[in-house]
């Protein structure tokens, strides 16, 4: 039964790359169809209920548009931070989702705070949306993951171009952290 959601997973990455091409009018880069793709092959393959491969898959549909929106335009539509906290409610456990909330933004919106410029408020909202999904371990884990992959990447990045950026942008990498997060919280 569940092979047959492959067609509407293509469907959703088709419509996501749609609606960001009239959103930000992007050039001709990779798509976020083949990011929904892998990520419904992962789910496919998890052990999980189909409500946590569903959620899971909007879950990751909404990560994919708002690092790719965020790469972009390096801000984060709160439409996006809306309907991940929305998908939280799939499977709903509204105790570790509120601490999950609140478990790492608030600290990094103190930080924001303190020093300006240290951490954007889209990130913020980013990581308080995935925490309602994931609860505090899960956003613990994911944004331990996403640093990992993103120092890896600026390592990469410096020893090809010698060359350093004064900001990037981190919901890409808060969007693969979170994931690897959700896929390992389902086994």
């Amino acid at each position: 039964m569940t092979r047959f959601l492959l067609i509407p997973a293509l469907l959703t990455g088709y419509f996501c790359d749609r609606g960001l091409d009239r959103l930000i009018h992007p050039p001709k880069y990779p798509r976020t169809v083949y990011f929904s793709f892998l990520a419904f092959a992962v789910l496919y393959f998890s052990p999980g209920t189909p409500a946590e491969r569903f959620q899971g898959f909007l879950f990751a549909q909404m990560l994919i548009a708002a690092g790719y929106v965020d790469r972009k335009t390096r801000e984060i539509p709160n439409v996006l931070i809306a309907s991940i906290f929305l998908v939280s409610l799939i499977r709903p456990d509204l105790k570790m989702s509120l601490l999950g909330a609140v478990f790492l933004s608030a600290p990094l919106w103190i930080l924001g705070t303190l020093i300006p410029g240290s951490v954007g408020g889209g990130d913020i909202k980013l990581i308080a949306a995935c925490g309602a999904v994931l609860g505090p371990a899960g956003i613990f884990a994911g944004t331990a993951f996403s640093l990992i992959a993103f120092l890896f990447f600026l390592l990469f990045r410096f020893m090809l171009h010698k060359k350093r950026q004064k900001t990037y942008a981190m919901a890409p990498w808060l969007g693969i952290g979170c994931f690897l997060a959700y896929f390992l919280k389902m086994r």
